[in-house]
């Protein structure tokens, strides 16, 4: 089999907003079997790039399309479509950056603590000792990342939202784990499932006492209603991990 590269006839260039697209034609001759079994071994004639290689003159583009037609009983013509952004799972175009807005607001919550942590209690006379509960307003973080992306982004969603950071991350790498919390991955496509405008939502969250999402469970007097002021991590309280932890990074979310 021979493979014959560069034909001149069918190839092209463009530009568009995810970066350029080039074509090159090959025609491999000499090939054994019939129908999807000599396309099959022309594609995989050595000679004709393989998908990934990087085009000869112009190493920021890659294979990132291949497709063989017959043009004769033993000849087939090969379309490389190179591109320079990569279609691998959730990758933008290369050198997209993510327009980002961010926001805070309060949220309403109960707590036991004051601002250091410990735990107010009031007393009246010889009645028993009872845990304050003080409604007050926490600043939850929101950030909002959207960019174009070529794949539905479907199992992305499902994988990552309501998953809580595993430790510092590219969005945010001084944070502690379990503080910022996905809150869901969207995506909306007007041209046809080519592309999309896919949106990554997360909330920061680093209230007393947890300090992340963590859920804190305290011991109730089934008498009183109220919690002893004694109680402790380990007596009387438990924390509880109520959110899978995932990486972040894997997003890619700074490419």
């Amino acid at each position: 089999m021979t493979v014959k590269i560069d034909i001149i006839d069918g190839t092209t260039i463009k530009q568009t907003f995810g970066g350029y697209e080039t074509e090159r034609i090959a025609i491999v001759t000499g090939l054994t079997g019939d129908g999807h079994t000599r396309l099959y071994n022309a594609l995989n004639t050595a000679g004709v790039p393989e998908y990934g290689d990087a085009h000869p003159t112009i190493p920021s583009l890659t294979v990132q399309e291949r497709s063989g037609s017959p043009d004769a009983a033993d000849i087939v013509r090969i379309r490389l479509v190179y591109r320079t952004y990569t279609t691998s799972y959730g990758a933008p175009p290369e050198g997209t950056k993510p327009l980002v807005e961010v926001g805070t607001a309060l949220v309403s919550m109960n707590t036991s603590e004051d601002v250091n942590g410990t735990v107010v209690t009031v007393s009246y006379g010889t009645a028993q000792t009872q845990t304050a509960v003080i409604p007050v307003d926490r600043p939850h973080t929101v950030i909002r990342l959207t960019r174009t992306e070529y794949y539905d982004p479907t199992e992305k969603s499902a994988e990552y939202t309501g998953k809580v950071n595993m430790a510092g991350w590219e969005i945010a790498p001084s944070s502690p784990a379990r503080t910022w919390r996905c809150n869901g991955i969207t995506g909306r496509s007007s041209d046809g499932e080519v592309t999309y405008a896919v949106t990554y939502e997360f909330e920061y969250k680093e209230d007393i006492p947890s300090g992340n999402w963590d859920v804190i469970y305290q011991y109730t007097d089934p008498i009183t209603g109220t919690t002893p002021g004694d109680v402790v991590e380990g007596t009387g309280r438990k924390t509880v991990q109520v959110y899978t932890m995932a990486n972040f990074n894997n997003l890619n979310l700074k490419a």
